[in-house]
């Protein structure tokens, strides 16, 4: 967006103006860092901590601080070798001082400080050698790193020769297995071959990654390897890389731009070419057609040639090319008999043609098989009822292809069997055999769990539980999941409460605070009740201040009235869904609150036969066969999305992320399906995906589905305006809510306490004084200037106003006397149109249909009229129903957009604002520029000046667009502002008083 991030402000005041130098590496700390931090950087402090192990090491065992004794070198002169490779013969600079510590050991992960060459070995190619590094092996990268030893250097005599296979001073190089499979140590009699691993970080394991005559060249090959997989700047090598580019020089990755970013989206390309030089390793003459030998050996120089090549996203579509080519070439090669005998014939020759429609390197979940049930490693791997449900069948990328070649075409019985003289068919069809009854065995486990999960759901609804229906837990270790987009809630992974009935945890009442704090709570919404209740309860003296006419803000509840024989429906015209109801903990909040008002929820569906019925553009029902690979290709587009956002650039819309994967998976879907996953991602978002930032929109959420209140969201809202921590906690209602009264003004007096200025609803104007105001009202408003602040709001705070975004979720809520519309699907979703209906009527509100307007159409539908809205979804219905159809007996519509004290739904990150401007949202003002500049750089907010509050979901930036996320501002805001009182009440008290005074004296 062009405005500087607060990590840019190095000149801020504090205290005498002095810095702080790092305690690692001696370099100056940003100011905006100051007073807590010591270390300049997250690398310093990690090298710290690393220091402290080895110094502790290095006393407790006796070692020198070098291995030749020598004076090591000040961290100033690793700095220096990092820049500048080691030249033959002549070591970097090294300036003598009492450092305990050898070279390189603060940058434990980094291989640029110098070593002597091996004996007879002189640099070559640009290439420098590095090192020692004394370093312990249990803190090295993987177990294959050996660089804290010398080259050459000789294991301990009578040590466990476990790791002894690696070759020492170097990282990734080991030695050859003999005939039977076993390690055979290093020593220095070895005369034997190299091998190269690689470690595989998403699998967390070495890869075989070829054999060389000397442990150099294959040093030497690793680090080609390691800097293809991880960029330039991130591997982990044995030699340096030199800052000229030349032609054996891996330097020119950085070139290419495959340095950002490089282990999720051009990683993976290297580790598939590895894996098919692996499988050619593993197989003999007799396996295969017979061809010269040069054939191979161009093939393999060329496959080793593709895995180091420079990649970029121009260059990507010739690499696949040329990865195509060779693993068509590899396949065809295989003799019949080392296949498994479902191979023969057709399934060959298509998993050929496949192979040269594969569009793209993919991920590790990738299956080639259309469904789970067919696929093999899935059924080979099954552990549970859900292992395996998150993998991507059908697919046609380089992962799933080389999957089919690595574990399911070849079989290795039938490759001895040849390679001894037999047919190797039968030893095929004989291991085939085996994987499917254990496949079998699994599958039958698999079906009966599923089975019993299913009983047990018919038996809850039966007894009439409708509460969270039983659902695995899959939650990450912090118990949050990744999520994205608002609307829809879709998360990556989902989990509920168990089959016990969830109990939550008792609300502990705040510890009062000292007497005499007075504070005005601006909007009645979530946020401002949840602060206004606690701040109450701890003691203070609070005001609420609400311009509707109602309390709830954008949580509104209202009745659909059938008459008497219909009766009357409420209905969320707002807020509608608890988002995240997972019972293990962390356990969302608001969900606790709900849980302890003993409210009652019912689970919203979007996936399967009761998610969604879908209508073409003709408004025709289609079958849910038929789209069944329209929703796989949604849920795969999601995980790429949730993928590409992590090294995506913040101003990357949605759209752009959107039309880049479609067109990768264009060749696989049809027209229609192209267009129902359109109309997926639509309903997904509050505003048109052009609007929106990729990385903005991606966070974490709590875990578990999200669930409608049975009753309303407005039971939610009473109890908090009533203090009420549980259902059986006497009702003590807020003490003062001003309704009708629409603030207009925030005053910062410079000697403290804040100014209010409300218009009563007799228009009257009155100023209203305390210590502390929290503004709670939505973004829409506050983008409209209202209401003012005096002195003006932070440039930060400010400027994030107006980057962030504001949707609209509009809908027009209609009961009938008869629900003329399947009753099972919780959304009926035309492929086109203007609106998504909400099938209220399956999560029991009778008989009640809910039109949600979809973004793009946002803005034309708020121009109509109840009437004409109205008359616009009926005739949709007319077409999608025909005769069965029939006219609404009560209805609602909303428009947010124009609802004065609203301006809009809720919040979203635009292609100009980064999610951090939700932080900034959240930071409190104190009316002092120099203050509010240290605050929004990360000083103490701490401050007898700070009195200015903000909450809201637009100030949470990880749960923002959500009711929890309002519910966590509300408590972070009080606690912030009852922790300010108790420090500074002494001083504070007078503070109102005298501001009445000192107005009273300039109005006389």
């Amino acid at each position: 967006s062009g405005r500087p991030s607060p990590k840019r402000y190095q000149a801020l005041p504090h205290g005498n103006g002095v810095g702080r130098a790092c305690r690692q590496c001696g370099g100056a700390i940003s100011r905006e860092a100051l007073p807590t931090r010591v270390y300049c950087t997250k690398e310093c402090k990690k090298g710290a901590r690393v220091r402290k192990r080895i110094e502790a090491t290095v006393a407790a065992q006796g070692m020198d601080a070098t291995p030749e004794g020598k004076a090591t070198t000040p961290p100033s002169a690793n700095r220096a070798a990092k820049s500048a490779p080691a030249k033959s013969g002549q070591g970097p600079h090294v300036e003598t001082a009492p450092q305990p510590l050898p070279p390189g050991l603060v940058q434990a992960t980094m291989a640029y400080v110098d070593r002597r060459l091996p004996p007879g070995v002189a640099p070559r190619d640009g290439w420098a050698p590095v090192g020692p590094w004394l370093l312990h092996d249990l803190l090295g990268r993987f177990q294959g790193d050996r660089r804290f030893m010398s080259v050459g250097e000789e294991y301990p005599q009578g040590s466990s020769t476990a790791g002894q296979h690696w070759v020492p001073g170097y990282i990734g190089v080991r030695t050859v297995p003999n005939d039977d499979g076993r390690n055979v140590p290093w020593n220095q009699e070895y005369r034997g071959q190299y091998d190269v691993h690689l470690w595989d970080k998403s699998k967390a394991l070495t890869v075989e990654a070829g054999r060389f005559p000397t442990a150099f060249e294959a040093a030497q090959w690793y680090d080609q390897l390691s800097i293809a997989y991880s960029g330039s700047r991130r591997a982990n090598t044995n030699f340096t890389i030199p800052d000229s580019p030349q032609q054996t020089s891996p330097a020119r990755y950085s070139d290419t731009g495959t340095d950002e970013g490089n282990d999720g989206k051009y990683g993976g390309f290297v580790l598939v070419v590895l894996q098919l030089l692996r499988k050619e390793v593993q197989l003999n003459w007799e396996s295969v057609e017979p061809v010269d030998d040069a054939e191979w050996d161009h093939w393999r120089e060329s496959l080793k040639a593709l895995a180091v090549r420079p990649r970029s996203p121009d260059l990507m579509p010739a690499l696949m090319q040329e990865l195509r080519e060779r693993m068509q070439w590899f396949v065809t090669q295989l003799r019949p008999c080392v296949l498994f005998p479902r191979w023969h014939g057709q399934p060959l020759e298509k998993l050929v043609k496949d192979t040269q429609e594969c569009y793209a390197v993919g991920q590790k979940s990738d299956h080639y098989y259309p469904t789970q049930s067919e696929c093999t490693t899935c059924l080979l791997n099954l552990k549970g009822t859900d292992v395996g449900s998150r993998n991507r069948h059908g697919q046609w990328t380089a992962e799933a292809l080389i999957r089919v070649i690595d574990h399911e075409l070849i079989s290795l019985a039938a490759v001895q069997d040849v390679a001894k003289g037999g047919p190797g068919l039968p030893a095929a069809q004989a291991e085939q055999d085996e994987l499917a009854k254990e496949a079998a065995s699994n599958l039958q486990r698999i079906l009966a769990a599923v089975a019993k999960e299913e009983e047990q759901e018919r038996k809850r609804q039966a007894r009439g539980d409708l509460g969270p229906p039983p659902k695995r837990q899959r939650a990450g270790p912090s118990g949050r999941t990744a999520k994205i987009g608002g609307r829809g809630g879709w998360s990556k992974t989902q989990a509920t409460s168990p089959l016990v009935p969830y109990q939550p945890r008792p609300e502990k009442p705040e510890p009062a605070i000292p007497v005499g704090l007075e504070v005005i709570v601006v909007g009645a919404g979530v946020s401002g009740l949840k602060a206004a209740s606690m701040l109450e309860r701890a003691g203070a003296k609070v005001t609420v201040v609400e311009a509707r006419d109602r309390i709830g803000g954008r949580v509104y509840t209202t009745t659909l009235d059938g008459g008497p024989d219909i009766g009357i429906r409420p209905v969320d015209m707002g807020a509608t869904f608890v988002c995240g109801t997972g019972t293990e903990p962390p356990v969302n909040p608001l969900y606790e609150y709900i849980c302890r008002l003993k409210l009652r929820t019912r689970v919203k569906h979007r996936d399967g036969p009761t998610g969604n019925q879908w209508y073409n553009a003709e408004y025709k029902a289609l079958d849910p066969a038929d789209v069944k690979a329209a929703e796989e290709a949604y849920e795969g587009l999601l995980e790429d999305l949730l993928e590409e956002a992590e090294r995506a650039r913040p101003e990357t819309t949605v759209q752009q992320m959107v039309d880049r994967l479609q067109q990768m998976h264009s060749a696989r879907l049809s027209e229609e399906d192209t267009g129902l996953v359109a109309a997926y991602l639509s309903d997904l978002y509050i505003a048109p995906m052009r609007d929106l930032s990729l990385r903005g929109m991606v966070g974490t959420g709590y875990c578990g589905d999200h669930e409608l209140v049975v009753g309303g969201y407005s039971q939610v809202i009473q109890a908090l305006s009533q203090k009420k921590l549980s259902k059986s906690d006497p009702a003590r209602p807020l003490k003062d809510v001003r309704l009708n009264t629409r603030v207009t003004a925030i005053a910062l007096p410079p000697k403290g306490g804040v100014r209010v200025t409300a218009c009563d609803p007799d228009g009257t104007l009155r100023n209203l004084e305390a210590h502390a105001v929290l503004v709670t009202v939505p973004l829409g408003v506050l983008k409209k200037g209202t209401p003012t602040f005096d002195p003006p709001l932070p440039p930060l705070k400010a400027q994030a106003i107006t980057e962030l975004g504001m949707g609209t979720e509009n809908r027009v809520a209609m009961l009938f006397p008869t629900a003329f519309w399947p009753s099972a699907p919780h959304f009926l979703r035309p492929v086109a149109g203007r609106y998504t209906f909400a099938n209220l009527h399956a999560l029991g509100i009778d008989r009640v249909l809910s039109a949600w307007v979809r973004p793009a159409y946002v803005p034309e539908v708020e121009e109509w009229t109840d009437e004409q809205t109205l008359a616009d979804v009926k005739s949709v219905l007319r077409q999608m129903f025909g005769q069965a159809y029939v006219d609404p007996v009560d209805y609602k519509v909303t428009r947010w957009t124009k609802e004065a004290f609203s301006a809009g739904s809720y919040s979203y990150v635009s292609p100009t604002a980064r999610k951090s401007d939700y932080d900034m949202m959240g930071l409190p003002v104190s009316g002092n520029a120099q203050l509010d500049r240290s605050i929004a750089c990360g000083g103490s907010r701490l401050h007898h000046l700070v009195r200015l509050y903000f909450a809201g979901e637009a100030t949470h930036a990880e749960d923002s667009y959500t009711v929890h996320g309002a519910y966590l501002s509300g408590r972070r805001e009080a606690r912030r502002i009852m922790s300010w009182w108790r420090e500074f009440s002494d001083k504070l008290r007078s503070a109102p008083e005298e501001s009445r005074k000192q107005r009273r004296s300039v109005e006389r």
